[in-house]
């Protein structure tokens, strides 16, 4: 079993995000505040309300998929029920009492619709996401607990459901 597992910092994400949309200040760097007005405005549309259901979560959680059937030894799988599962752990430098890791299980089938677009894929994909949320403390224990959840090929997880409450699954906004 091939396990790959991302890290990333939300703090990181929402400043690259900023830093994408900074505008041409001028030689002097001062900048106006009607160019800060529109950027500030951008950057309110490309962010998303809720942090921790940020798409690029998604993207990187489809990109370590990829990642994962590149790197498998034998030659790829042609059945496209095969399942790859990215992880992803996510934490806040504003948060410091826990943090939450990501997984879906990805078909072969979806990642072969994104290898060839004219492809039609044969069973319609709807990519469920998880999310476990991990406490720091106790600290003796957090390297045992946490590779226990990213060595687990056994589901225990909470699915993100947009109907679902959702301080049963998500921390509170960074």
């Amino acid at each position: 079993m091939l396990v790959l597992v991302g890290y990333l910092d939300l703090q990181y994400l929402v400043e690259s995000r900023a830093r994408s949309l900074t505008s041409y200040q001028g030689n002097d760097r001062r900048g106006c505040s009607k160019t800060f007005s529109l950027f500030r405005r951008k950057l309110a549309q490309v962010t998303p309300k809720d942090p921790w259901r940020d798409p690029y979560i998604v993207a990187l959680l489809i990109a370590f998929a990829q990642k994962q059937r590149r790197n498998l030894r034998r030659p790829q799988p042609k059945d496209s029920a095969f399942l790859f599962s990215p992880k992803l752990v996510l934490s806040s430098r504003k948060d410091r009492q826990r943090l939450f890791v990501y997984t879906s299980e990805i078909p072969s089938s979806f990642l072969d619709t994104l290898d060839n677009p004219t492809m039609t894929s044969a069973s319609p994909f709807d990519m469920a996401v998880g999310v476990t949320e991990v406490q720091y403390e106790p600290y003796a224990s957090l390297r045992e607990r946490l590779f226990q959840i990213l060595l687990s090929r056994r589901k225990h997880l909470h699915l993100i459901d947009d109907d679902a409450d959702p301080s049963n699954h998500r921390p509170s906004t960074p």
